[in-house]
Order: structure tokens, then sequence, then C-alpha cells
């Protein structure tokens, strides 16, 4: 991966893929199929089953997006794969095949490191050009003492100020890049971070407003 010319600044980068949730589901193999076809790097998120198995899907718990009220991590992936618009990582990683660069957010209700043990295990046979975040900053220190060469972000919301002192977190993890709330891009802590500043979630008309306080945007396309 080269890290000095990374995607992080340089590419349009998809939020989920490119979906509505009525006929394309968000994180879903098809929403990424519209975001290759446009050249756009994908951001999208893991989580780990049951059994084990990682799936790309965003919420800890299936109900908004299925008629399902259950969490992720109590299902089996026989269970999960009852709604066919939720893919595996790994049938993830066959269908993008190094075509765009993938932002992967790593959720954080899995026990111990099993989820990023399985990730990076996954993602040592993958060719294509890749980066990881996570909100948990236990999540950003880990790759940081057994996957030094894994590009690494600390996602900071709120919530995770008050979840993990992620603030406080950024010099204990030391990212590559910190990737925030849009709310947070005025904080004099963020401000003064010196690597790759990233804001997600932004909608396409907001993209001139924020322009000026980060080095890319994860847009809502």
């Amino acid at each position: 991966m080269n890290m000095k010319n990374s995607f992080l600044k340089n590419s349009t980068i998809a939020h989920r893929g490119i979906f509505d949730n009525k006929k394309v589901y968000e994180n879903s193999l098809d929403a990424f199929k519209k975001a290759i076809k446009k050249g756009y790097a994908i951001e999208l998120d893991v989580h780990l089953t049951k059994d084990n198995t990682v799936i790309v899907f965003h919420d800890d718990k299936l109900d908004r997006l299925t008629k399902d009220n259950g969490f992720v991590k109590d299902k089996t992936l026989e269970e999960i794969k009852k709604y066919k618009f939720i893919p595996t990582f790994e049938e993830v990683l066959d269908l993008v095949s190094g075509k765009v660069p993938l932002l992967i957010e790593l959720k954080y209700d899995s026990k111990g490191f099993d989820l990023e043990k399985e990730v990076s295990k996954i993602l040592s046979n993958y060719k294509g050009e890749y980066a990881i975040q996570s909100f948990n900053p236990k999540t950003i220190i880990w790759f940081r003492l057994f996957k030094k060469d894994i590009m690494r972000g600390l996602l900071i919301s709120p919530k995770s100020i008050k979840l993990f002192n992620s603030l406080k977190s950024i010099n204990l993890c030391k990212p590559d890049f910190i990737n925030v709330n849009k709310e947070l891009l005025d904080n004099n802590k963020i401000k003064s971070f010196r690597g790759i500043k990233l804001a997600y979630a932004i909608e396409e008309s907001e993209k001139d407003k924020y322009s000026d306080k980060c080095d890319n945007m994860i847009c809502n396309i």
C-alpha cells in the first residue's frame, strides 16, 4: 500500500456505497457495484457474527433494514444470509478486487480482538488498496502493534468522545488519519492534528462548506 499518496486525500469516497435503501441497500453488493462504476472509493462497515464470520453491515442491530430486531453479534451467518442484501466481507473483496480503494470501519461489538484478527487475516491475501478505521481506540492500537503496514484511522464523534475519550486517545493511538463528525472540525484538538483529516457523512450540497477544514470527505451519494 502506498501510504505517501493515499487515496484518502485524492478519491471521492462513497459512504456505504451508492444506495437509496429502497431498491439498493447501503453496504450491499449492488451499492458497491454502483460506486465501482463511478470509480469512487468505498467506505463500508464490518461486524463479526456469532460463528465468527465477518459481514458487511452498519448497525449493531438488524431492525432498521430488516424485519429482525436481533443483534448482529448474536446471529449466525445462516441467519444473517436470510437477508440477501447483506454480504460477507470476503464477497465484497471478491467483487471489488482492487478496482477501487476501500475504507473499512471495524465495529466494536465483538469480544476481545476477534474482529481485528479475522479482518486482518482476510486482508492478508487482498491485493487492492485499503485502510481501516474504528471509533474504538483499542482497535487502532491493536493494528499499530500487530499490523503496522495497514493504514489506520481513528473515528471521532461526540458519542465516542464520551464513550472512549477519543480526543485524548489520539496521541495514544498514533493514527495515520482521523475521520471526524463534521460538527467537530472546529475543535482545537482536531484542528491541530498533523496527519490526514477526514470528515464523514457529508451531503453533496455541504461539500463547499467543509472542504477547507479537512483533507477529504466521506460523502452520502
